[in-house]
Formats: structure tokens, sequence, C-alpha cells
């Protein structure tokens, strides 16, 4: 419990998978992290209403693998966090494609035996409270506020236990 754990930022908002790929090499690996939580999905699956996802699941898929291979091959452990979905009213299209994105990060998890936290069915969840999920995002288009950070920490610490 005292144990430090000073964090590495190795983030930036607006970014795909591609960005993830990069960052592990340029920032995580060299800072010898013991573990790393991956994050993708809310821009990988946006674009234009009727149009196509920004990166297909097929490649994020695979972005997420190449990932969390570097990773293990540096030693560091991951968690990959399955983010909340963005408000449906914002592009009616982007939710519908939530569920193949959300599918892939299950599937390269257990494929790749590395911890998942689900923080999407959480958020979804918030509803069966009678509390609308998109409230818990501070802008209402698709980041979390104070209590979505607080959905996030909850679901995270639960793969601790």
């Amino acid at each position: 419990p005292k144990a430090p754990a000073p964090p590495t930022p190795a983030f930036q908002g607006g970014t795909q998978t591609k960005y993830g790929l990069e960052v592990i090499d340029k920032t995580v690996i060299p800072a010898k992290a013991d573990l790393v939580l991956i994050d993708f999905g809310g821009n990988d699956v946006s674009g234009p209403i009727g149009g196509k996802p920004n990166n297909p699941p097929e490649q994020f898929k695979e972005d997420l693998r190449a990932m969390i291979k570097k990773a293990k091959g540096a030693d560091i452990e991951v968690l990959i966090v399955i983010g909340e979905r963005s408000n449906p009213w914002l592009k009616p299209n982007v939710l519908e494609r939530w569920p193949a994105y959300r599918q892939a990060m299950l599937d390269v998890a257990k494929e790749e035996q590395v911890a998942a936290a689900d923080v999407c069915t959480e958020f979804a969840n918030q509803a069966s409270h009678g509390i609308p999920p998109v409230s818990q995002l501070h802008n209402w288009i698709n980041h979390p506020g104070k209590n979505g950070h607080k959905i996030y920490a909850d679901v995270i610490l639960r793969c601790f236990e």
C-alpha cells in the first residue's frame, strides 16, 4: 500500500490506436513502467455520419494486440480499459459501431491474457439506478466528469482485488 506509483504521462486527447503504438515506444517503455492502461476506441470508432469509422475494428484489434506485445516484451503488465460510449444523440452511427470495438477489446484481452476493465458496461448499468449514463459525462458528449471518473476508478480498482 505504501509503494510509490509514479504516473507516466502517455496520453493525448483526440488520438487513435496509432498514437498508442508510437507513445508506448517513445514514453512507456523508456519509463520502465510496471503497468500500462490501454484505453482507446472513442476516436477510432468515430467518423463522419453515414461514413466509415476512423479506424476499422479489424485494424483497431491488431493495433491493440501490437501495443500489448510491445508492453509484454518490456515486462510491462497490461490492463485494457473499455471506455464509455459517447452520447448516442451526438452521432447515432457511432453508437451502432461501438459493440464491435468493445468486443474487439474483450477478445484481445482474452487472447493475449491481459486484464480488461469494462467501464462501458458499468456506465450503461447506471440507467438501472435511475442515472442517465450521459449525465456522467462532463460535457454530455464523450468525456467523463467527476462521477464518471469515479466509475472508471471503481472498475479499474476491482481488477486488483
